[in-house]
């Protein structure tokens, strides 16, 4: 037989469960946002490195940062192969001159296959 204090212990018991699982909810509607904004190795991410051919002197220290060796010299100016850069921004930190900046892919799901200015 059930006693009446441990049906007010297991109404209390559901309530903190339920309670964790509003909370736990919210947490992983959170962490899943913030695993969706993460690309994948590989994959073109959601702002690529863009170089200005006017400032760009050729130097090649974006190219040498680059961990996904994404840009490459052609003739004197840095060229980013679209496709590969992750958008992690590195390049324009290395960038002396100022010619590397991060613009929004804004290609509707087509990649270009350089990315210059």
């Amino acid at each position: 037989m059930v006693h009446s204090t441990d049906l007010s212990l297991n109404a209390a018991d559901i309530k903190t469960l339920k309670e964790r699982a509003r909370a736990l909810k919210a947490r992983l509607e959170r962490l899943e946002r913030r695993v969706s904004s993460i690309q994948a190795p590989g994959m073109p991410g959601i702002r690529i490195a863009m170089v200005d051919g006017d400032l760009c002197a050729g130097c090649g220290r974006c190219s040498d940062v680059c961990p996904v060796r994404a840009i490459e010299l052609k003739g004197k100016t840095a060229r980013v192969d679209a496709a590969r850069c992750r958008g992690c921004g590195l390049c324009v930190d290395a960038c002396p001159q100022g010619a590397v900046s991060m613009q929004a892919l804004r290609m509707h799901g087509k990649i270009p296959k350089q990315a210059t200015g």
